[in-house]
């Protein structure tokens, strides 16, 4: 499958989606359900990082409607997502993500950045930070 849906820690609170080689939307769509699916088998919030490796190939056609759709499928439980991308239109793509969340009064934060390092840095600084810690659990 050219996405691959892993958990990044024994305890479960980081879920990584790779994407590899061509894939359409069908895959696409299976591993929103793989996503969805890991973060609603645990009891607590769960940050997710998306990496495209350099040999990934987007199917035709625009990105924008499979983005809202996505949107109504991501679980109340999902906290931040970290998109891992060095191009300057996957900022301003997620940024339109990230303002469609907040209309919906949700919670999840959408974050892009240029390496994998940072990914994980950006989730340790979020975490240690006292704000985040206080939101509710899930159910809350």
């Amino acid at each position: 499958m050219p996405v691959r849906v892993t958990w990044e820690d024994d305890a479960h609170t980081i879920l990584r989606s790779d994407t590899y080689g061509e894939w359409d939307w069908i895959d696409y769509y299976q591993s929103l359900d793989e996503v969805k699916r890991c973060i609603e088998s645990v009891p607590h919030r769960v940050d997710l990082i998306c990496t495209r490796q350099p040999d990934a190939v987007s199917p035709p056609g625009s990105l924008l409607p499979h983005l809202i759709r996505a949107v109504s499928l991501v679980p109340r439980s999902l906290n931040t997502v970290v998109i891992v991308s060095q191009k300057p239109s996957a900022q301003a793509l997620f940024g339109l993500f990230q303002l469609m969340r907040q209309r919906q009064a949700e919670s999840t934060k959408v974050l892009v950045v240029p390496t994998l390092e940072e990914a994980f840095t950006m989730l340790a600084d979020r975490r240690a930070s006292p704000a985040l810690l206080a939101s509710p659990a899930v159910g809350e």
